[in-house]
């Protein structure tokens, strides 16, 4: 498991919408050639899935959410590299679109992946962590999970 922790990686990009841009962080992203790749503040849209899959190559998990919610979702994705064998088991989001996880089996380890975007504002904080606490424990194995 040492090793695939050496294979992921996180990155905020500050929105991915614009076609230039996304191909651009696309190209960098293959190119550090990780397993898992975690973005934050992607600014999708509900019908950005298709383009955004067929463009990486691979699986895409993300959440779209609302700039309505209380804690101001932004985005987070969860990019499966195309090239490696992956099994992905389940998938799991929270109902106020700030996490999002895979369970998944790669060369022969299960793991539980869980990619977070915390709200930046301390009125929230505090409730978003209880949350994320309830959210974990719910759904994913915690002795292999790894969380960003």
């Amino acid at each position: 498991m040492a090793n695939l922790k050496r294979n992921i990686i996180t990155l905020t990009v500050r929105g991915i919408r614009n076609r230039v841009k996304r191909r651009s962080i696309i190209s960098y992203l293959k190119d550090q050639n990780c397993h898992f790749y975690l973005l934050q503040e992607t600014f999708p849209e509900l019908n950005d899935k298709r383009v955004w899959k067929n463009e990486w190559g691979g699986d895409v998990f993300f959440l779209h959410g609302s700039n309505h919610s209380k804690f101001n979702f932004k985005g987070v994705c969860i990019l499966v590299n195309p090239s490696i064998v992956v099994n992905v088991e389940n998938s799991y989001k929270d109902i106020d679109s700030r996490i999002i996880a895979i369970d998944v089996i790669c060369n022969g380890v299960n793991l539980s992946i869980c990619n977070v975007y915390a709200p930046t504002s301390c009125q929230f904080q505090g409730e978003f962590l209880q949350i994320l606490n309830e959210f974990i424990t719910s759904n994913l194995k915690i002795t292999q999970l790894i969380t960003v």
